[in-house]
């Protein structure tokens, strides 16, 4: 079925001709019938490129979203490595600094 204005066109016939040339094509019929010859198309076509339309947005919003998820999981990553080497690998409290010989709160 091609759609074109306000008319919906049915496909009856595929007319294959084996060289380039003058052709003449007759078509009759009972009642009042307009008929048009064209190439295939119409509703076909345009649900394809509809689909196409539809399908490369959503693969790269996946794309996209799939860099911004292993960026994400990548940097915590990394940030927890960098808490573990500054405060020691507990993640938790600051490593203490280890007091020299004579030293300490209750001497002045």
């Amino acid at each position: 079925m091609f759609l074109t204005r306000n008319e919906t066109w049915n496909p009856l016939y595929i007319i294959d001709v084996p060289r380039a040339g003058d052709y003449k094509v007759t078509c009759t019929s009972q009642g009042p019938s307009r008929y048009a010859i064209g190439d295939l198309g119409g509703l076909v076509r345009f649900g394809g490129w509809l689909m196409l339309a539809v399908l490369l947005p959503m693969l790269g919003i996946s794309i996209g979203a799939a860099i911004v998820l292993v960026t994400a999981f990548r940097r915590r990553g990394h940030r927890k490595r960098l808490l573990a080497e500054r405060y020691g690998y507990g993640g938790s409290h600051p490593a203490q600094p280890a007091l020299s010989p004579g030293a300490g709160p209750d001497r002045q």
